[in-house]
């Protein structure tokens, strides 16, 4: 039968069912920082070939942080647009919650500490909901030895290989491909600053602003207070209104060419998101 935990006894169980499981892990989240005190666990499990796959909406971490998961072999790392619970399942325990309130419900398919094992319709209710996430969700990262079979779509292995090459210039940066609205596979960095994320297009560089609209609507009406389009030297800035990206364009009448062809290229771009966010670290204060 089902076990009601208090917050508390999530913590323990949730420890608890990470550090049991064999071949597999699947876990559904809204927000990474979720797992992040259980990363010493998780790399523990990934040491023993265990299979592990997360579905999250939203990263809550800098890009530094999220490397960890990245560098985890065994892990599978898919976003999802909206989940409306969070879930941990191991093939034996199965920890369930709906977001926003205390405690969570533990099942499981053995006898457990003198509790009758729940139902079989309990997992294989899960397992439904799961697939149905696991097909709305985007890929993030592969594991090395991918225990579900996600085929890539067109251009995004070679989108892969970009967000690979893309390392050594930004260190402590992680970028994955991206299926933007336009059609086209970008690399995105989420949590390139606090609360800022970066989008690398063909042509141009993208910033998306987090946080509340009152406060993205207060940050657009100071940028936009004498501003000039061409501040930062060898671009060019657009930014249509406060819920749109402010992007980036290289200005052509900047010798790009000399800069592709001395490696100093993506420098050049580096140059262009720390100077964003910089101006707006300088106008936060000014915001509350």
């Amino acid at each position: 039968m089902a076990i009601f935990l208090t917050p508390s006894q999530h913590i323990k169980w949730l420890e608890r069912l990470i550090r049991e499981s064999e071949e597999e892990l699947v876990m559904v989240v809204h927000d990474l920082k979720a797992l992040r005190d259980c990363m010493s666990i998780l790399q523990e499990i990934d040491q023993q070939g265990v299979e592990q796959t997360i579905i999250y909406q939203q990263s809550g971490i800098l890009s530094e942080e999220l490397k960890d998961f990245w560098e985890l072999k065994h892990l599978t790392l898919l976003k999802h647009a909206s989940l409306q619970e969070y879930s941990y399942f191991n093939n034996k325990l199965l920890l369930r919650g709906v977001l926003d309130s205390e405690g969570s419900v533990l099942y499981h398919s053995t006898d457990l500490e003198g509790t009758l094992a729940d139902y079989i319709t309990t997992f294989t209710d899960f397992t439904e909901s799961f697939q149905n996430a696991l097909e709305q969700a985007s890929l993030i990262k592969r594991s090395t030895r991918l225990h579900h079979a996600i085929p890539y779509q067109d251009g995004e292995e070679q989108a892969m290989v970009y967000c690979e090459a893309l390392l050594p210039h930004f260190p402590n940066k992680l970028f994955y491909p991206l299926f933007s609205e336009e059609g086209e596979w970008v690399a995105q960095c989420e949590g390139y600053a606090e609360g800022i994320d970066i989008l690398l297009e063909k042509e141009r560089l993208g910033v998306t602003f987090q946080g509340t609209e009152e406060k993205r609507q207060a940050l657009y009406r100071y940028w936009m207070i004498d501003n000039d389009p061409l501040e930062f030297r060898g671009f060019k800035q657009y930014w249509q209104h406060p819920n749109a990206p402010l992007y980036l364009y290289r200005n052509y009448e900047f010798d790009w060419d000399s800069l592709i062809a001395s490696g100093m290229f993506y420098k050049k771009i580096q140059q262009g998101a720390d100077w964003i966010v910089e101006k707006v670290d300088k106008i936060i204060p000014y915001l509350s």
